[in-house]
Formats: C-alpha cells, sequence, structure tokens
C-alpha cells in the first residue's frame, strides 16, 4: 500500500518472534535501485522477465519497478515447482529471473538442466551454499550471487556477468546506485535507495516508527568485509562467532562440514 507518499513492504529480515516489520520505501528509491540492477545486467526491452516471488515482498516487487524502467516483458509463474518452473523458462524464452536458495535447491535436486534463452538468475533472500552454487552451475544455472535488503530497495550488491565464465563462487559487487563500508564488523550501505521509516508491529499491539539512517547510513545486522567495490556477506551478527580475533560464519562452517561427509 502507498501512505502519504511511501510505499509499506512487509520485510523478512527481522529475527524478533511475534513481530511484524514494514518498511516505508519512497517510489523513488524504489526506482534508484531499479536503475542501478538494469545496468549491472544489463537489461533492456529485449529481456524477459519471470517473476516467481511474491509482490509484496521487495525481491518481486523490484522485478516490476525494473521492467516497467526497460520496457521489458514480465511473466508470472503460478504455484512454485522446478519443473514447472524450467518448463516455464523454456517455453517463454525467459532471459531474467531471481530465485531464493530453496528454489536452486529445488533445481538441483532434480537435476535440471538450464534453458539456453535464460542468461542470469539473481539468487538472494539468504545465504546460497558455495557447494549449491556449484551443483547449479553444473547444471547451466547461471546464477549471481546477492546481497540485498528491503531496507534498501532491493539489491546492494551482486555478482557480477562475468562471473558466469568460470564456476567458482564469486564475489559480490557493490552495484552504482550504493555505498558500502563497515563498522566493527558489520555492513553500513548508503544508497539513492534507502527507506524512509521502518514500523514494527508485535502481537502485544504495541507499535514503533524509526527512522533508521545515521548520517545517512543504515546499520545493518549483517556481518561482512568491503575492499574496493567488493563485499563479501559473512552472515547474521547472531550467526558469526569470533575464533583466534576472526570472525567466522557458523553458516559456512556447517556447509563445510557438510561437504566433508558428502565426499
Amino acid at each position: 500500500p502507498q501512505v502519504n507518499g511511501l510505499i509499506w513492504i512487509l520485510s523478512s529480515g527481522t529475527s524478533a518472534v511475534n513481530e511484524v516489520k514494514a518498511i516505508g520505501i519512497r517510489k523513488a528509491a524504489l526506482l534508484a535501485s531499479a536503475r542501478a540492477v538494469n545496468r549491472h545486467l544489463r537489461s533492456d526491452a529485449a529481456d524477459r522477465w519471470l517473476l516467481t516471488l511474491p509482490v509484496y515482498h521487495v525481491g518481486g516487487l523490484g522485478i516490476l519497478a525494473r521492467s516497467h524502467l526497460s520496457k521489458a516483458e514480465v511473466f508470472q509463474l503460478g504455484s512454485w515447482s522446478a519443473e514447472a518452473f524450467a518448463q516455464a523458462v523454456e517455453n517463454l524464452g525467459i532471459t531474467l529471473t531471481s530465485l531464493v536458495p530453496t528454489q536452486v535447491h529445488d533445481l538441483v535436486t532434480s537435476r535440471l538442466i538450464a534453458p539456453k534463452s535464460l542468461r542470469a538468475i539473481v539468487t538472494g533472500g539468504g545465504a546460497l551454499d558455495p557447494s549449491l552454487y556449484k551443483q547449479a552451475r553444473d547444471l547451466g544455472w547461471p546464477l549471481l550471487p546477492s546481497y540485498g535488503l528491503t531496507e534498501c530497495g532491493s539489491q546492494v550488491a551482486t555478482a557480477s556477468l562475468s562471473s558466469l565464465k568460470q564456476k567458482m563462487f564469486p564475489p559480490l559487487e557493490v552495484l552504482p546506485h550504493a555505498e558500502v563500508k563497515t563498522a566493527d564488523g558489520r555492513i553500513l550501505v548508503r544508497a539513492d535507495s534507502a527507506c524512509d521509516f521502518i514500523a514494527r508491529v508485535r502481537s502485544t499491539g504495541e507499535y514503533s516508527l524509526e527512522y533508521p539512517l545515521v548520517g545517512g547510513w543504515l546499520r545493518t545486522e549483517d556481518l561482512g568485509e568491503v575492499q574496493t567495490g567488493r563485499m563479501r556477506v559473512l552472515g547474521r551478527r547472531d550467526d558469526v562467532v569470533k575464533i583466534l580475533g576472526e570472525l567466522v560464519s557458523v553458516n559456512q562452517v556447517e556447509h563445510e562440514a557438510r561437504s566433508c561427509f558428502s565426499m
């Protein structure tokens, strides 16, 4: 919904129980994000997007904003299944789409081969296991891992198209509309796509309205490393521990242990 010039988008980023978080963001901010993503993906009117994510979340809404600017066609997938997705890509000549890691897992589990029309899949909404990335790439799926958040209107950093020339897990490149830095290991973002307010409503009926920017910077709950326009995300603050002076992702340790047992 749009209220007082703001579009309110539900966020899945909250870790609190019994709380709903909504992000109040301007239309101009969403379009700034869409413009940057189109530039990064070199997307134009010749592209054909497949919408697999709900439009009440930023992942789906972002696709509509990008296609609005580029004049690319958008097609809606019905209920999710890996087979239906692959068939739709094939039948419709889809070139671009976005998936979350669980959907990528379904493609890999089903051993589906990527249709030739598809040139990029932006993968966000959670950490992508590097071993899952490799398995999907071996099947031809052109994954571009990304880091984004509803508070910044979608993607902040995404792997480059050139990363598809090799199969190593790629670094994320900060998009042109954003600046990223770290403080005490936490990721801070300043972007043209930043939100104006964050609203929280709890099951008790309590609510709050926050202005999240300090000096133009949004302080996230994510930990990472940033260097020369590239970034690596370590995980959420409560998923990372310090061992011998170094930040170590619990998720990454789990991924590596799982890969050892599967050998």
